[in-house]
């Protein structure tokens, strides 16, 4: 095993692996040298696991590893769906990888070339959002396919917004800024409407700005300070990614605000749980983040695909899994008290 797979904030089996669906071991000595390619959202995304730190990628590399086969990022060098579909057609054609683990750009748009490596006889996985036209469902939605292993949006929007209604329990009006994430890919597209839906029953809430955050810091930043500009009387602040929630703390900071817990300060909300949210979390000083599984993800992918590899059939309950609920034991809201009972809960990537 690899120094990348022994450090302390890398996953094992244990913290993916006990919870309600529960993929069997691969046989020992069946995969072997096999290699398997992942196609991240970008090589420069810290999600995917790029540059080198916790990710995505860190639960494929160890599971790969564990087993006796290998595992390589191949691409692309940043977020782009073409170059995705390109490079999953070349391995359709050239079968230099025994596997694929995908996190597509675009899930509506990658679904032809994955029929073209499932016909070629190449197991593939897709993650974070289920491969095909709805990025809602709940289940395999190209025929072939080894799995599926992802987030529910419903789920995370909820997350959000549950949040939210807490924060903004002593208050009335309680005045919020939403940073989304980039509301024009599919997958942030559909998490407005269930957030909405969520805090309309709360009259005591009000959304007086709206941005996105792209996922970024210095856009979380640009964003925020655009927002308290306008509105500088805000009570909460809901971010959908801790990257760009880190940006926004600053410019809470310049604008004079303190961040806490107390009504005085101002809350913030945030999602993905990086290894830096989750310290702010645990610290008190944002209210919540949800729990992103990125190495849980990629390494619960990877068994499906060592698995196929291997021969041995995985039941159809098991083809499809979502971190939210089926990977561990951890509830997806992560708040203090939370933290606080899970210990071991340290953030699977770095944003």
């Amino acid at each position: 095993m690899s120094s990348e797979c022994s450090g302390p904030n890398v996953i094992g089996e244990a913290d993916w692996n006990q919870g309600a669906k529960q993929l069997p071991a691969v046989p020992k000595g069946s995969v072997d040298g096999k290699r398997i390619a992942y196609i991240g959202f970008g090589q420069d995304n810290s999600w995917s696991g790029g540059g080198g730190g916790l990710g995505t990628f860190t639960g494929i590399t160890c599971e790969a590893q564990a087993n006796g086969a290998q595992a390589k990022f191949i691409g692309p060098p940043s977020f782009d769906a073409q170059v995705q579909f390109q490079l999953v057609s070349d391995l359709a054609v050239s079968k230099n990888y025994d596997g694929l683990v995908i996190t597509p750009n675009d899930s509506t748009s990658i679904a032809p070339a994955i029929k073209q490596l499932v016909a070629a006889g190449i197991p593939v996985v897709s993650t974070l959002q289920p491969a095909g036209p709805d990025v809602l469902s709940m289940k395999n939605q190209v025929e072939g396919m080894t799995g599926d292993v992802i987030e529910d949006l419903t789920v995370n929007a909820e997350t959000m917004a549950e949040g939210v209604i807490e924060a903004c329990k002593p208050h009335d009006p309680c005045k919020v800024i939403v940073i989304w994430g980039v509301r024009a890919l599919a997958f942030d597209k559909v998490k407005p409407d269930i957030f909405n839906k969520m805090i309309k029953s709360h009259p005591n809430i009000e959304i007086v700005c709206e941005g996105d955050g792209g996922y970024d810091q210095d856009v979380g930043k640009t964003a925020a300070a655009d927002c308290l500009q306008a509105h500088p009387d805000v009570n909460v602040l809901a971010s959908q990614a801790d990257q760009q929630t880190r940006g926004a703390e600053r410019s809470l900071q310049a604008a004079g605000k303190t961040i806490g817990l107390t009504k005085d300060d101002v809350k913030v909300v945030s999602a993905y749980g990086t290894v830096y949210g989750v310290a702010q979390v645990r610290a008190g000083k944002w209210v919540q983040t949800s729990y992103n599984r990125a190495q849980s993800i990629g390494a619960a992918a990877t068994r499906l695909i060592l698995l196929d590899i291997a021969g041995k059939e995985v039941p159809a309950d098991l083809q499809f899994i979502v971190q939210d609920r089926d990977v561990d034991k951890v509830p997806n809201r992560l708040t203090k008290a939370v933290l606080d009972a899970h210990p071991e809960v340290k953030g699977q990537w770095e944003g």
